[in-house]
C-alpha cells in the first residue's frame, strides 16, 4: 500500500521515483485557464437550435478535440454523492483499499490540453462535464455535413490496439518530429553537416586468396586500430541472398502492426518495436522500428521467428549460413594478423544474433537519432547498410560518416575482441542518423562468444612489455550486466542455445569452466540461462542475484533492473574514477610477511617475536600458519555464513533484526558518498560475552549458532597468543592485554563476481578500529594493502589467517607498530567469502601509549580516551554503532560525542579556511564520512586517530603558548620573518580604495510599503556584488557594541587565562589559537589569534564557554540570538526574490551557527603579511561585524575593493550554497583581510551552515526547460570534503558538482 499516494501524509518532499525527466515536467510556468473552450448546453439539442449546437460540437472537436457540456440531464445531487462517494473511497483504512490495488494504468488529472504549442488549463464548471475526442472518433466537417472522416484505417481489434498503444508504427506519415523523440540538445546530431569519410579501410577479401594475402591481413588490422572498423567486398556472398533478405525485412516491417506483434512475440524470442530495445536516456524513443531475434543453433532458432511473410525463414537462415562463413573467414585473418594460433575462434564463436532496423524519412533529422552512441558487445559485428548511408564513427574526437558501397558488408571489431587482443585491435564508437528524403535498411549480425566461454586477453599476447589489461569474465555475464541487447537480454539469452561446449577461454588452450567439486549446489551448465537463472537454490521472491562461480545466487546485485551505465554496469557500485582500482594489475606480493606460530614454542621464539614486530611496523599485517584451529572449524564456518547469505532476502531480514543487534544488508552498512555500494553482501553481530550474545545471532541456517561459537572460541585463543608475542615483543608487562581485550565483533561477507572490478570495491581503503583483526579469507585473493605509496596485493595461503595491526594497538605502541591502511577488490570469475574477527578494547578500557613505551627520547603522540568514545565519534560499527555502545556499555547512558562532521566540518571550515595548504589529517578527517571503518568509503578510524594525536607541541606548555599568542604581543617593532608572505601572495603597497558603490540595505524598510524594493535590492546586490552591509538590522546598538568590547576583553585578559582555551585540537568545541590549525606545518603564518565556538542552540553550547569575562555568557548569549534572527530574516527575504516559500532556507540548511572571532593586533609592515587569505565561504550565509576598522577587501570585476565599515552595519556575504541552491542566480565573492599598521582590529564573524547529511541542489522552482540545473545534488559534507581537497579553491570545488 506504500504505492497509494493516498495512504500517505505529511509529505515534506517529492519520492525520487516521481520526479519526471526535465523535458516531461509541468515546470513552473503557469498553464493559464482559458476562457475559450467550448462549453455546449445539451438542452439547444430539444429546443429548435438544435443544428447549431449540432455545428458547436463539430467546431469544438475539430478545433480543441474537447468541450464542455451543462445541461447534460445527469442530476446535480448524483454527480455531488458520486464525487464524495468516491473521495471517502480514497479515505478508506490502507488494507481496505488494498483489495482492488491493480497496477493496470489509470490516470488523474489536473487537466491541461496542448494547443496550438503550448498548454492550456480546463477551468472546472459547476456540474459540468468534459467530453474528449478519443482516438477511435475523428471527425470532419465538409460541406456542411458531419461526417466521419474516411482516412484509410482498416478494421482491427480493439483490444490490440490498446496493447499497441505504446508504439508509433506510424514515423513514415509523420510530417514533424513528436515530442517523445526530440533528443536532448548536447545529444542531437544538429545541423552541422557530416562529411562521408573517402579514406575508411575497403578490404578486398577476394586477394585474401592469392599472393596479396600478407598485405590483406596487414590492412584489416591497421583498420582495426586506427579506424575500428572496415569494409569488405569480394566477400563470396551472392548478391541475391542478400536482396532476398533486405526484401523480406522490408516486406516484415511494411506488414500492419498488428501482424508484426502477433507474429513475434517475446516469450518466443522474435519481437518488434518501435524505438531502441530500451528507452534511451530521458525516455526518449530512437527513430527506427526493429526486429532482433537469436540465431544459433540455428534450426531451433529458426522455428521462432516470425511465420509472415512467408519466406522469411527461409531467406533469413540462408543469409545467416553466409554471414557465419564470412565471419569464420575475416576472424581467421584477424587470428592470424594477431599471431594467434590456427583456429583460436572457430570453436567458440557463434551467430548468435541478427538485429534489423528500418528507419524512416524523419521530418527533421537534426532532432533525433536511429541509433545511440555506442560500442558493439560482440566479437565482431557484420552490417549490411544497402545503398543509403547512415552510419557514423566517432575517431579522433568528431565524427565521420561511412558510405555505403554496393554490395559490401561493413565490419565492426567488438568489444570482446578488443579485450582478446588486449587493446591492440579496438572497438570503435558509432552511431545512427536519418534522413529526411528516404527510407534505409539495415542488417546487423552479431558474432558472439559462447555464452559460456570466458574472455580474456591472448596469452601470446602478454609479456612484461605488454600486462593484460582486462580481467577474465564469462561473456554471458557481460552481456547480462551490461544489458547488451537491452530488456529483452533475458530472453535472447534463454532463447538462443548453447552449443554444449561448455565454458570455454578465449585463449589457446581451451578448457571447460568447473564448479567446486562436492559443493552440494547446482553446477552451472551451458544450457544457456544467464547468471541469476538457475532453477535450484532459485532466489525467493523480489531477490534479485547475481550468480557466483559455485551457482550461489546472492543479494548485491539488488536493483539490477536500475538504470545501467554505457560501460555495462550498475550505476549505484560505481565508485568516482579516483576511488576506482582500475584495470591496473596489482602484483600479489611475493614477500609478504607469514609467521609460523608453531615456531613460537621452539627455539625460534625470538625470532618469532622480531618477526612479528617487523611486520607490524613495515607492513601494519601479517598471515599466520600453524596456528592450531582445526581446518574442520574453520570450514564449517564459512560453510553456515555461505548458507546465510545464500537464504533468500526475506528469511536473511527476519533473522537478523538490528535491534537484536544481527543484521545483514547489501553493500556497505552506510551508503558511501554519492550512494554508492559495496561490491558485497554482510552479516556483523556482536560477539561478547558469547553466552549472550549468541541468542541474539540468526536461528538458520540451524548450525549457524554452534559453528560460529566455536569458531569464535578458537578465535579467542589465537588472539591472545598473538597479542601475548607482541606484549612481549614491545617490551610491555605480562598479560597487558589479557584483561581488556574482548573478541567483540565477526563480520563476514560475501563478495560475488563482478562483471568490471575496475569500476567498484569490496571494500574502500581503511584502517580498523581494534586492537587486532584476524581475518579468515579462504582461497580467492582480494585483500589489499596500500605500502610506501601504492597498493600491493596478498595472497592467499591454504588454512592461515591474515592478522591486522589495528588503530588502538598503533596508539599503544606509541606508533611503534602501524595500522595499515587496506581494502579488498573484486574479480569476475568467482565468489569470495571471507570471515572478520575483530579484537577490540573493553568499552570503557582508557587507551593511551603505554608508559613503559614513553619517555624523553620517545614523547607521547596520542592522547588519552575511553575506547567507547572512540567507537561513537568514529562511527566504528556504522550506523549501527549506537546499538553497540546500549548493549555493550556497562556505563549509564549519555549523549554521543557530536560527529566528526558536524563538528568538525563546521569549525575546520572557518578555522582552517585560513590555510593555504590544508593539513592531510584534518583534510581526511573533514572529508571522511561518519560510516563504517568495517568498510568506510574513507578511513574513519584512522580520522579519529589522527584526530587523537597530539597536534600541537604546545598543548599544556602554558609559556610556549603565551609566545605564539600575536594578541599577548606588544609593541612589535618588525614583521617576524615566519609572517612575511611569498612576493605573489601579499598584498603589497598598492592602495585599495575604500568602495563607495557596495549596496547597503535598509532593512527597517522590509516590513513597509518598500517591501518588494528592499527584496529587489538584495537580491540584485547578492547578484552583483555577493555581498551586501545592512543597517536597521534588528540587532540593538547596545547589544552589538557590547558582544565588541566582551571580545577585545578577552584577547587582552592574561596570557595565562587564555592559555586555558588554546588548542589546535579539531574537537574541541570552544578554542583558541594562533593564525590556523595547522600553525606548526604551514610555511607562513597569518597576523590574527582566532576564538571559536558553537552557538546553536544556545543551551546546549553555552556551558562550553569561557566564564571570563564575568558577562561574556549574557553579552555573547544575547548576540548570537539576536543575529540568528536577523540571519534568517534576510534568507526570507532572499527566498522572497527567487521566488521561493518563506522559511526555505531555515532548518536543516542553516541548522549549525558558528562563531569566530578575529583580533589583528597592529602590524609593523601590512603590505607583507595578510590577516586572513582570499577565499569563499563554503556555508550558506556568512555575517562580519566589522567594528570601525577597515581591512575586509572583495575581489570584483579583476581587482579588490575594500568595504568600508559603516556605523552599526553587518556585511552579508552569500556562501557557495546559496550560489548552488539559487542556481547560480546568486554569486560568492572571494574576499580577504589586510592588517593595519597602527591599530588593533577586532571582527566577529557569524556563519549559518547546512548540517552533514542535507541534500543540496538547485531549487526546484528554478529548474525549468530553459533554466536547466547547473549542479547535481549532493550532501553537505560531500562538499565540504571536496572543498577541503582542492584547497578550498572555490571553483574547482564547484567543478566537482556541475551537471
Amino acid at each position: 500500500m506504500l504505492k497509494l499516494v493516498s495512504s500517505w501524509s505529511n509529505v515534506q518532499s517529492l519520492p525520487e521515483d516521481y520526479v519526471f525527466p526535465r523535458d516531461k515536467r509541468p515546470g513552473e510556468v503557469i498553464a493559464p485557464l482559458c476562457k475559450t473552450i467550448p462549453v455546449i448546453n445539451l438542452q439547444d439539442a430539444i429546443a429548435n437550435n438544435r443544428n447549431d449546437m449540432v455545428q458547436q460540437i463539430v467546431n469544438a472537436s475539430q478545433e480543441y478535440g474537447f468541450f464542455q457540456v451543462i445541461n447534460h440531464g445527469v442530476s446535480e445531487a448524483l454527480m455531488d454523492d458520486t464525487m464524495k462517494l468516491f473521495k471517502d473511497f480514497f479515505d478508506m483504512p490502507d488494507e481496505d483499499k488494498a483489495s482492488v490495488y491493480s497496477e493496470d494504468p489509470s490516470d488523474v488529472y489536473g487537466l491541461q490540453v496542448f494547443k496550438d504549442g503550448q498548454w492550456i488549463g480546463v477551468e472546472p464548471i459547476t456540474n459540468a462535464i468534459v467530453v474528449n475526442i478519443g482516438h477511435q472518433l475523428q471527425l470532419k466537417f465538409q460541406a456542411g455535413n458531419l461526417q466521419v472522416a474516411k482516412l484509410g484505417y482498416r478494421k482491427f481489434d480493439l483490444r490490440r490496439y490498446m496493447k499497441m498503444e505504446d508504439h508509433d508504427f506510424g514515423l513514415c506519415n509523420e510530417k514533424y518530429v513528436p515530442e517523445s523523440y526530440i533528443f536532448p540538445q548536447e545529444e542531437r546530431p544538429g545541423e552541422l553537416l557530416i562529411p562521408i569519410c573517402h579514406n575508411i579501410p575497403v578490404i578486398d577479401l577476394g586477394k585474401a586468396a592469392s599472393t596479396e594475402h600478407p598485405n590483406t591481413i596487414e590492412q584489416i588490422l591497421k583498420a582495426g586500430q586506427q579506424f575500428g572498423f572496415f569494409q569488405v567486398v569480394n566477400h563470396g556472398i551472392s548478391e541475391d541472398i542478400t536482396n532476398d533478405t533486405v526484401r523480406v525485412l522490408k516486406d516484415f516491417f511494411g506488414m500492419p502492426a498488428e501482424e508484426k506483434v502477433s507474429s513475434t512475440t517475446a516469450n518466443r524470442s522474435g519481437w518488434v518495436y518501435t524505438s531502441s530495445t530500451g528507452y534511451a536516456k530521458d525516455g526518449v524513443h530512437l527513430w527506427r522500428e526493429n526486429i532482433k531475434h537469436p540465431c544459433h543453433p540455428l534450426e531451433e532458432c529458426m522455428q521462432l521467428w516470425p511465420e509472415n511473410p512467408s519466406k522469411y525463414r527461409e531467406a533469413v537462415a540462408a543469409y545467416l549460413l553466409e554471414m557465419g562463413r564470412l565471419s569464420l573467414r575475416i576472424l581467421k585473418l584477424i587470428c592470424e594478423g594477431l599471431g594467434l594460433e590456427p583456429g583460436y575462434f572457430e570453436e567458440s564463436s557463434e551467430v548468435q544474433l541478427l538485429s534489423a532496423n528500418m528507419y524512416p524519412p524523419c521530418p527533421d533529422p537534426s532532432l533525433t537519432l536511429g541509433l545511440l552512441r555506442h560500442c558493439d558487445p560482440s566479437l565482431i559485428t557484420i552490417l549490411f547498410q544497402g545503398n543509403v548511408s547512415g552510419l557514423q564513427v566517432f575517431k579522433d574526437g568528431h565524427w565521420i560518416g561511412v558510405g555505403a558501397l554496393s554490395n559490401a558488408f561493413l565490419v565492426n571489431i567488438g568489444n570482446q575482441l578488443e579485450i582478446i587482443s588486449n587493446g591492440k585491435l579496438r572497438s570503435a564508437e558509432h552511431r545512427v542518423v536519418t534522413n529526411s528524403s528516404e527510407a534505409r535498411t539495415t542488417i546487423a549480425t552479431f558474432i558472439n562468444p559462447s555464452p559460456d566461454c570466458i574472455v580474456e586477453p591472448a596469452t601470446t599476447l602478454l609479456n612484461d612489455d605488454n600486462p593484460p589489461h582486462y580481467k577474465p569474465f564469462l561473456y554471458k555475464d557481460f552481456v547480462h550486466y551490461s544489458k547488451a541487447f537491452g530488456p529483452d537480454t533475458e530472453a535472447i539469452q534463454k532463447g538462443g542455445g548453447s552449443n554444449g561446449k561448455g565454458g570455454r577461454r578465449l585463449q589457446g588452450q581451451m578448457r571447460k569452466r568447473k564448479g567446486r567439486e562436492g559443493s552440494g549446489r547446482r553446477q552451472e551448465g551451458g544450457d544457456g540461462d544467464g547468471p541469476g537463472q538457475g532453477r535450484e537454490g532459485e532466489l525467493g521472491e523480489g531477490d534479485k542475484g547475481v550468480g557466483n562461480r559455485d551457482g550461489e545466487e546472492n543479494a548485491v546485485a539488488e536493483g539490477a533492473d536500475d538504470e545501467v551505465l554505457g560501460e555495462g554496469f550498475l550505476e549505484s557500485y560505481v565508485f568516482p574514477q579516483e576511488d576506482r582500482p582500475g584495470k591496473l594489475l596489482i602484483p600479489i606480493c611475493q614477500n609478504f610477511p607469514v609467521i609460523d606460530l608453531g615456531k613460537a614454542a621452539t627455539i625460534e621464539h625470538p625470532n618469532t617475536i622480531k618477526q612479528i614486530v617487523k611486520a607490524g611496523q613495515e607492513f601494519g599485517c601479517f598471515q599466520v600458519v600453524n596456528h592450531g584451529i582445526s581446518e574442520d572449524i574453520i570450514n564449517d564456518t564459512v560453510r553456515v555464513f555461505k548458507d546465510f547469505l545464500g537464504m533468500p532476502a526475506k528469511e536473511k531480514a527476519s533473522s537478523t533484526i538490528a535491534n537484536r543487534n544481527g543484521w545483514v544488508y547489501t553493500a556497505s552498512s552506510d551508503y558511501a558518498r554519492d550512494g554508492i555500494h559495496l561490491w558485497r553482501d554482510n552479516i556483523k553481530h556482536p560477539c561478547h560475552p558469547l553466552e549472550e550474545c549468541m541468542q541474539l545471532w540468526p536461528e538458520k541456517p540451524s548450525k549457524f549458532r554452534e559453528a560460529v561459537a566455536a569458531y569464535l572460541v578458537e578465535i579467542g585463543r589465537l588472539s591472545l597468543r598473538i597479542l601475548k608475542l607482541i606484549c612481549e615483543a614491545l617490551g610491555l608487562e605480562p598479560g597487558y592485554f589479557e584483561e581488556s581485550s574482548e573478541v567483540q565483533v565477526l563480520s563476514a561477507s560475501i563478495y560475488p563476481p563482478c562483471p568490471d572490478p575496475s569500476l567498484t570495491l569490496g571494500l574502500v581503503k581503511h584502517t580498523d578500529p581494534s586492537l587486532i583483526t584476524i581475518l579468515f579469507e579462504g582461497d580467492v585473493s582480494g585483500f589489499q594493502v596500500f605500502k610506501d605509496g601504492h597498493w600491493i596485493g596478498v595472497g592467499t595461503l591454504s588454512n592461515a589467517f591474515l592478522v591486522n595491526i589495528g588503530n588502538q594497538l598503533e596508539i599503544i605502541s606509541n606508533g611503534k607498530l602501524k595500522s595499515a591502511e587496506h581494502r579488498a577488490v573484486t574479480n569476475s570469475s568467482e565468489a569470495r567469502a571471507t570471515i572478520a574477527t575483530f579484537i577490540n578494547p573493553s568499552f570503557d578500557c582508557v587507551i593511551e601509549p603505554a608508559k613503559a613505551l614513553v619517555n624523553d627520547l620517545n614523547p607521547q603522540l596520542y592522547k588519552p580516551f575511553q575506547y567507547k568514545d572512540f567507537v561513537s565519534t568514529s562511527n566504528a560499527f556504522g550506523h549501527h554503532s549506537p546499538t553497540f555502545l546500549h548493549c555493550r556499555s556497562k556505563s549509564p547512558n549519555k549523549p554521543s560525542p557530536p560527529s566528526i562532521i558536524d563538528d568538525l566540518a563546521t569549525i575546520v571550515a572557518y578555522d582552517d579556511l585560513v590555510s593555504t595548504a590544508v593539513d592531510d589529517d584534518l583534510a581526511s578527517v573533514v572529508r571522511g564520512t561518519i560510516i563504517d571503518p568495517l568498510n568506510p568509503r574513507f578511513d574513519g578510524g584512522k580520522l579519529v586517530l589522527d584526530s587523537l594525536l597530539t597536534l600541537s607541541r604546545y598543548d599544556g606548555d602554558c609559556q610556549e603558548i603565551m609566545d605564539v599568542l600575536i594578541s599577548n604581543w606588544s609593541n612589535v617593532q618588525s614583521l617576524p620573518k615566519s609572517y612575511v608572505f611569498p612576493s605573489g601572495r601579499r598584498p603589497g603597497n598598492q592602495i585599495v580604495p575604500l568602495c563607495k558603490d557596495i549596496p547597503v540595505v535598509d532593512l527597517g524598510k522590509a516590513e513597509g510599503v518598500d517591501r518588494s524594493e528592499t527584496v529587489q535590492k538584495i537580491l540584485k546586490a547578492s547578484q552583483q556584488f555577493g555581498f551586501f552591509q545592512v543597517i536597521n538590522h534588528g540587532v540593538p546598538e547596545s547589544v552589538a557594541d557590547n558582544a565588541m568590547n566582551v571580545f577585545k576583553e578577552f584577547f587582552g585578559m592574561p596570557a595565562e587565562y587564555k592559555a586555558t582555551f588554546y588548542s589546535n585540537d579539531p574537537n574541541k568545541s570552544c578554542r583558541l589559537y594562533t593564525s590556523t590549525l595547522n600553525y606548526d606545518k604551514e610555511e607562513v603564518h597569518y597576523w590574527r589569534d582566532n576564538f571559536t565556538h558553537h552557538c546553536h542552540p544556545l543551551e546546549d553550547n553555552i556551558q562550553d564557554w569561557p566564564e571570563n569575562p564575568t558577562t561574556y555568557r549574557d553579552i555573547v548569549g544575547a548576540y548570537s540570538g539576536g543575529v540568528r534572527e536577523f540571519l534568517l530574516r534576510i534568507l526570507d527575504l532572499i527566498a522572497e526574490g527567487l521566488g521561493l516559500a518563506t522559511g526555505y532556507f531555515n532548518s536543516e540548511l542553516s541548522k549549525i551557527q558558528l562563531l569566530s572571532v578575529n583580533h589583528h593586533i597592529p602590524c609593523p609592515d601590512p603590505s607583507l603579511t595578510l590577516g586572513m587569505p582570499e577565499h569563499c565561504d563554503p556555508n550558506l550565509i556568512s555575517m562580519i561585524h566589522q567594528c570601525d576598522i577597515s581591512g575586509l577587501q572583495v575581489f570584483k570585476d579583476g581587482e579588490w575593493i575594500g568595504v568600508e565599515p559603516l556605523p552599526n552595519a553587518f556585511v552579508v556575504i552569500a556562501g557557495l550554497q546559496l550560489r548552488v541552491l539559487s542556481n547560480d542566480m546568486l554569486t560568492s565573492p572571494i574576499h580577504r583581510v589586510v592588517t593595519h599598521p597602527h591599530e588593533s582590529r577586532t571582527t566577529i564573524c557569524t556563519f549559518l551552515i547546512p548540517s552533514s547529511d542535507i541534500v543540496i541542489e538547485p531549487a526546484g522552482h528554478l529548474i525549468d526547460a530553459r533554466n536547466p540545473a547547473f549542479y547535481r545534488a549532493y550532501n553537505y559534507k560531500e562538499f565540504f570534503g571536496t572543498f577541503t581537497g582542492t584547497n578550498c579553491d572555490a571553483e574547482s570545488a564547484l567543478k566537482c558538482f556541475r551537471v
